[in-house]
């Protein structure tokens, strides 16, 4: 890893020095949260510092090395792992002509599909260091882009795919208050202050991370968008179990308190996508729908499909614009696994949600959603606030919120409130 960053930072200083190599912009970027109401036993402050490159090298009229990488690292007062993470967003060799343009290199490619939970952006891995501002982490492969007139065709493939980042055993994102959130798990078992967690077992199911690949389609009218979606590769969340100590204090109903340190184990495994959604636009409103059927490969095989139902608006008011949408979002699935801990991206399966952004032009842009866990009734809200301190240097505020009643799944997250400053130099 340590080699493949100097790689990058001396690549970018080579192609500075070069007279026909197009102008290469610096981005630095530090963010620090701050836990308001943190469980015991866990870190009350997480920070992340990105270098991030952008730029390209021409070296003729059809090849050019295109740059875009970004290096981070993470920390937190209380850390057990730490880790420098190398994601090229478009790093490589793109070779265009008039038919096709071929990216040979890392590259991260989401098609099309809501602002929020978008169900097709499933190819690359995930940093989930930080769960409300979580990135993907570029991949090594190729990717050919067919622009047919009004069809746009993408075709990948990633001999090898990198596994997702999960947060530090340390981190609040961790459950640590209220129950232990298991789909079906037939009981209550109880958290006890002093939680903690162990990573003990990293397994894959039948190599899920060779030789993944898909393509997209995309066909464009004149109000209409058409898109079509496939996918086979490395989900990029585990199988997250837990093999507690557990004390019973009642057999009827079933009610245990769990013994510190939780152990997890992680079995990462293969999904099949097969998706398609249509956007269309009608005077001032927008209609995006988005449906997939999933398939995991495990044992025994789990099949659902999904679905996004968004609806977008525009307004302008004294020199103020702001965008708006509803989404629905819903999962039907026939099984769970009743040792599967369930983590926060749960909260999209049966969901609605409210969201904006307002361009106050020179005083900056404000942000936000307020989501609704439909399954079992809880909130989560975000609200964030960027400002452009001058031409280099932005900054951005954000605050989020959980608020649950009675779901385990919410009531475990429900102290990691968290205000979230954001820091950002361009040169």
């Amino acid at each position: 890893m340590k080699n493949t960053i100097f790689a990058f930072l001396l690549f970018s200083f080579f192609a500075v020095s070069y007279s026909n190599a197009d102008e290469i912009f610096f981005s630095l970027s530090t963010e620090a949260q701050n836990f308001y109401l943190n469980p015991q036993n866990s870190a009350n402050l997480f920070g992340r510092v990105d270098l991030q490159s952008k730029g390209a090298y021409r070296f003729t009229r059809s090849l050019q090395f295109k740059l875009n990488a970004t290096v981070n690292s993470v920390f937190m007062n209380k850390q057990d792992q730490q880790q420098v993470v190398f994601s090229p967003q478009q790093f490589g060799f793109l070779y265009s002509k008039k038919v096709f343009d071929l990216h040979i290199g890392g590259f991260t490619f989401a098609p099309g599909g809501a602002a929020i939970n978008n169900i097709f952006g499933v190819i690359n891995s995930v940093d989930y260091r930080q769960p409300f501002n979580s990135k993907a982490i570029g991949s090594y492969g190729a990717l050919l882009t067919l622009p047919l007139d009004a069809l746009t065709v993408k075709l990948f493939y990633i001999p090898k795919n990198s596994k997702s980042i999960l947060p530090d055993t340390q981190s609040p994102w961790w459950p640590r208050t209220e129950q232990l959130p298991i789909r079906n798990n037939g009981g209550t078992f109880i958290i006890p202050e002093n939680m903690s967690y162990v990573y003990k077992t990293d397994e894959e199911y039948k190599k899920p991370f060779d030789n993944n690949f898909g393509g997209s389609l995309k066909y464009s009218f004149s109000m209409l968008d058409l898109h079509l979606f496939y996918f086979s590769g490395a989900h990029q969340m585990p199988k997250m179990s837990a093999n507690p100590n557990i004390t019973g204090i009642s057999l009827q109903p079933v009610v245990g308190i769990i013994q510190p340190p939780v152990e997890l184990g992680k079995l990462w495994y293969r999904s099949e996508h097969i998706g398609a959604g249509t956007t269309f636009v009608l005077a001032d409103w927008i209609t995006k729908v988005f449906c997939k059927q999933q398939t995991d490969y495990l044992a025994t095989e789990e099949r659902y499909p999904s679905c996004t139902f968004t609806l977008e608006n525009s307004f302008a008011l004294g020199g103020v614009s702001t965008h708006y949408f509803l989404q629905s979002n819903r999962t039907w699935r026939a099984s769970s696994t009743t040792t599967e801990i369930e983590t926060l991206t749960g909260f999209f399966e049966k969901s609605f949600l409210i969201g904006f952004l307002t361009d106050m032009d020179t005083k900056g842009t404000v942000s936000g959603a307020v989501i609704y866990n439909e399954k079992n009734p809880a909130w989560m809200t975000s609200l964030s606030y960027e400002y452009r301190l001058s031409d280099q240097m932005r900054s951005k505020l954000s605050l989020n919120s959980i608020f649950a009643s009675g779901d385990p799944l919410a009531k475990a997250y429900d102290q990691t409130d968290n205000a979230v400053l954001m820091l950002t130099y361009d040169f």
